[in-house]
């Protein structure tokens, strides 16, 4: 059976700072307390380390659609199968909405039993909060100065 999750915050930072924040994976660890490390491989691949609920995860991830500003989806290729999309949608010129969505296979009776209880949902929307708070007391990130 297939579990789902949303998790959704609205940050005080415009909708191009939120996302080069949320992609820059040298300081994800940092914005988002279950992410222990995330590399990039390639162009579209990405390995992650986290820790979910105490477990610990590794994945290849595979970027399926990239739109700068509005939204990352993918799916992982190894490990914990599951797929996600992140959507970032400006809502002023100085404020963003971030939603998570993500799709898994439990496999383990823990696992199971967290899907149920929502425990993912939490740990996903502490995350978020954290995200949020990191990225609202950092100096702003100006906007690259076109050529």
């Amino acid at each position: 059976m297939i579990s789902t999750m949303d998790a959704v915050v609205d940050i005080d930072r415009p909708v191009d700072e939120v996302y080069r924040r949320w992609t820059d994976f040298d300081d994800l660890p940092d914005l988002l307390p279950s992410v222990e490390r995330v590399e990039r491989v390639d162009d579209d691949v990405t390995h992650w380390d986290a820790r979910v609920g105490g477990l610990r995860r590794s994945f290849y991830a595979t970027t399926v659609e990239e739109i700068p500003n509005q939204q990352i989806s993918w799916t992982s290729d190894t490990g914990r199968q599951h797929n996600g999309i992140v959507m970032f949608t400006r809502l002023t010129s100085d404020r963003t909405r971030l939603e998570l969505r993500l799709a898994w296979v439990p496999e383990s009776f823990l696992e199971r039993t967290g899907a149920r209880l929502g425990i993912d949902r939490q740990i996903a929307e502490r995350d978020l909060a954290r995200f949020t708070q990191r990225v609202e007391d950092a100096p702003a990130i100006e906007p690259p100065v076109p050529w």
